[in-house]
């Protein structure tokens, strides 16, 4: 007899030793166009209603983030940006043939859409 794998569901952020609090808020996220900044509205709600997974939770299981120090954590000033170079191009290209499907490359350079 197999027995079934146990799936845990928590409703509630979960505490973990040290700060997993996040030091920015909705209007921290840059929008750009309106399409994407509904999608990002809409994300940073979702996200504020889940739990901070632990290990306990099945696909977080080998993956322990309650070392992480989010307080360090801050979005990039526009001035951080200058000088980014381009995604170099063998990055971009197809893994296998001569076409992929697509990619989205997204940077400060605005966003380079390959669709085959």
């Amino acid at each position: 007899m197999t027995a079934k794998a146990k799936v845990v569901v928590r409703k509630a952020r979960s505490r973990h030793k040290g700060a997993l609090t996040i030091p920015w808020h909705a209007e921290d996220i840059r929008a750009g166009a309106e399409t994407v900044a509904a999608f990002r509205r809409e994300a940073w709600a979702r996200f504020q209603t889940l739990p901070w997974p632990t290990t306990k939770d099945e696909p977080w299981r080998r993956t322990d983030i309650s070392g992480l120090e989010l307080n360090t954590f801050r979005f990039p000033a526009a001035s951080d940006l200058e000088g980014v170079p381009p995604a170099p191009k063998e990055l971009t290209r197809p893994l296998v043939g001569d076409r992929h499907g697509g990619h989205l490359v997204l940077s400060p350079h605005g966003v380079e859409r390959h669709m085959d």
